[in-house]
């Protein structure tokens, strides 16, 4: 009954590996594209890094505050009104400047840990190794584990896309080693 009701999905994990980091970045750029057109069946969702994830919360990183934050930025933001309407009207008795910039702003959350311009053990957004050796491609499958019927050929396909992105552009040789589908809970 409830496994009746529950999805079951599948990744693949395909290693990208070479000299240069750039390369790498552009391979993993190209392959995910090329993985998403194999279609739904195959490929429900690829990604080479947190790109996507990143430029969606970064313009919402003050709703991650606590109330405390919250309510001093809107103090902050506040203040900094007052003086522009003050400065405005020339009725600024204070020349010390503005009482908060964006600057401020920015490294106020940063130091939170709300930064959304650079993750931790993501280089530029990429699933890639720091010394830019390696990089990951990411692709979900709605393949349910044991479906062998289903898992060959997709794999087969999978493995087509790859060879066929590699040929394609990748500069440099490249050692492509694809995992095999792994069950993701």
């Amino acid at each position: 009954m409830v496994e009746a009701r529950t999805s079951s999905s599948q990744r693949i994990l395909i290693l990208l590996e070479g000299h240069d980091g750039t390369t790498l970045r552009a391979m993993g750029d190209a392959l995910v594209p090329a993985l998403l057109k194999l279609g739904p069946d195959t490929i429900s969702a690829a990604e080479d890094g947190i790109q996507e994830a990143r430029a969606f919360l970064a313009p919402r990183a003050g709703l991650f505050l606590k109330q405390g934050e919250l309510e001093q930025l809107s103090r902050d933001v506040d203040a900094r009104w007052d003086y522009e309407v003050a400065k405005e009207s020339g009725n600024l008795l204070d020349d010390h400047g503005p009482p908060v910039t964006i600057e401020d702003i920015e490294k106020r959350l940063r130091k939170s840990g709300k930064d959304t311009t650079t993750a931790d053990g993501y280089p530029d957004g990429y699933y890639q190794r720091k010394d830019g050796t390696a990089l990951v491609v990411v692709g979900h499958t709605p393949i349910a584990g044991g479906d062998l019927a289903r898992t060959e050929p997709a794999l087969a396909r999978i493995y087509a896309t790859v060879a066929a992105v590699r040929a394609s552009g990748a500069s440099q040789t490249l050692a492509v080693i694809a995992g095999g589908l792994e069950s993701a809970s």
